[in-house]
């Protein structure tokens, strides 16, 4: 279904598609690098940070430090998005999850990750806390030329 204006750019028009919530799911599946949005306390301009990430039993898992910015300030509520885009084609897709992010300190709960299923961080040094986003709002859309 068509939902959004079309684009005009010459004779090429675009539009969007609001994707589904499970459709949204798979395609973040199928990705490992999305973005954090959080607010620092004492700051109103919201923080936006890249991430790996691994999306496990649709819930993102992300890697940090004790000390770490994500850890020390990402917890509460934040957002989580991830997008696709092929610049040649003009096409793509966005994902945005909005939900509670919290450290995973329990053992039992640790060892219920699947193996193998904890993100492998880009950034150099030990990445050993695990912080988990459940989302709660889902929303997506899918850019297509027509």
């Amino acid at each position: 279904m068509l939902v959004g204006a079309d684009l005009a750019d010459g004779d090429d028009h675009a539009g969007f598609t609001i994707l589904e919530r499970q459709t949204c799911f798979n395609l973040v599946a199928t990705r490992d690098i999305g973005r954090i949005a959080f607010t620092i306390e004492g700051d109103a301009a919201p923080t936006v940070l890249p991430v790996n990430y691994a999306l496990v039993n649709d819930t993102i898992l992300l890697r940090s430090t004790l000390a770490g910015t994500v850890m020390r300030y990402a917890r509460g509520y934040a957002s989580f998005q991830v997008d696709h885009f092929d610049d040649e084609r003009r096409e793509g897709w966005s994902v945005l999850f909005t939900g509670r992010c919290r450290w995973v300190r329990d053992t039992g709960e640790l060892s219920r990750i699947p193996q193998g299923r904890l993100p492998v961080p880009w950034a150099e040094g030990p990445r050993d806390q695990i912080l988990k986003i459940v989302p709660g709002r889902v929303t997506g859309r899918q850019i297509h030329r027509s």
